[in-house]
């Protein structure tokens, strides 16, 4: 290989180490059942529930627990949380803990009815 091919592959190998670098962590199989209310990036699906971006890794392993254990009255989320290992729990609260904290309006997941024009 000689000299400018090298330093090319360097290059290529630097700049996709960079790249990787930014890039927001691969969610973990735990995280499968929560993202479909809070999403892989931590933002709720509907208003009123969590931001669980940057939330602190103890604060969410507390509320799983909660809602495995059912202390905390929400029925959806004690069913979810019921087939959770303490190890997924873990693995789940240290992966939303690690991302950008975030609270731009949730994505709303139906339009809003139209309200009939005003007479």
């Amino acid at each position: 290989m000689n000299t400018a091919n090298a330093t090319l592959l360097l290059c290529l190998l630097a700049a996709g180490s960079i790249a990787a670098a930014g890039e927001a962590p691969e969610p973990p199989q735990a995280v499968a059942g929560c993202s479909a209310c809070h999403l892989k990036e931590g933002i709720p699906a509907q208003p009123g529930w969590p931001f669980l971006a940057g939330m602190a890794k103890a604060d969410i392993v507390e509320r799983l627990r909660g809602h495995r254990a059912r202390l905390i009255p929400d029925s959806t989320m004690s069913k979810v949380a019921a087939g959770l290992s303490d190890d997924e729990i873990e693995q789940a609260a240290d992966y939303y803990s690690r991302l950008e904290p975030s609270n731009p309006p949730p994505v709303l997941l139906k339009k809003p009815a139209q309200q009939p024009p005003a007479q």
